[in-house]
């Protein structure tokens, strides 16, 4: 027992440089491939060379749901003009 651990430890010691952090944390989450194929239909329908955001806005009733996408959208629009000045 103390001769296996020894050996897995040694081997250890030399692997642990190989071992890295994996930076872009999209490539992190798991995405099945039939979503992936609608993702990339589209975004070849929509033809837009940045990347889109796509949005949902909940609510007890259409009206609120309208609501609370109409003040997304104002806040999003906000947001957006302050990083352009």
């Amino acid at each position: 027992m103390i001769i296996g651990c020894s050996i897995i430890i040694i081997a250890c010691l030399f692997g642990f440089r190989h071992v890295g952090f994996n930076e872009d944390i999209g490539d992190l989450n798991y995405i099945p491939k039939d979503l992936k194929i609608s993702e990339a239909k589209l975004q070849k329908i929509s033809d837009i060379t940045s990347k889109s955001i796509y949005t949902i806005s909940y609510g007890n009733s259409e009206e609120q749901a309208l609501a609370r996408n109409s003040q997304l959208s104002q806040f999003l629009e906000k947001e957006k003009r302050k990083e352009k000045f």
